[in-house]
């Protein structure tokens, strides 16, 4: 029987904005006729210091992520030995001030500065200034 070598796929390039830092990449649509036996997942491009945890096979958590570019190489092997590789971008885009979630409505998840803008809950007292207004650090109890 004969055994085609296998078609890699890393998936979509990602795309993803400060003050997230993390992503999912998902090598879950690699094809092989007989099975792939192993997923291996390298950082080609970018911050070394980036964190890659395998949370199940083809699927990569990367975290710790920092502005800029970053290129993944994802490698499968076949239960014949096998391999293909296929690359994977992730951008990380500097943070923006939406003006949209400055509508003085927040979730319970966020912390409503005085100015009407919604910061992430996690940022209040955290001793650095997230609200322009320095409301975010100003209420806490000293």
């Amino acid at each position: 029987a004969s055994d085609e070598p296998p078609r890699s796929d890393a998936g979509q390039d990602v795309v993803i904005r400060l003050p997230t830092d993390w992503a999912v990449l998902d090598g879950r649509d690699s094809l092989d006729d007989h099975g792939i036996s192993r997923y291996e997942w390298t950082l080609v491009k970018g911050d070394p210091s980036v964190s890659m945890k395998v949370t199940h096979p083809g699927l990569l958590k990367i975290s710790g992520l920092q502005r800029g570019e970053y290129t993944f190489q994802m490698t499968v092997t076949d239960s014949g030995g096998q391999k293909s590789s296929d690359n994977v971008s992730v951008t990380v885009l500097a943070p923006e001030r939406d003006p949209a979630v400055c509508t003085g409505h927040c979730s319970h998840y966020q912390f409503l500065c005085d100015d009407g803008c919604c910061i992430d809950i996690d940022y209040t007292c955290d001793g650095k200034q997230h609200c322009p207004d320095r409301s975010d650090e100003d209420f806490c109890q000293k």
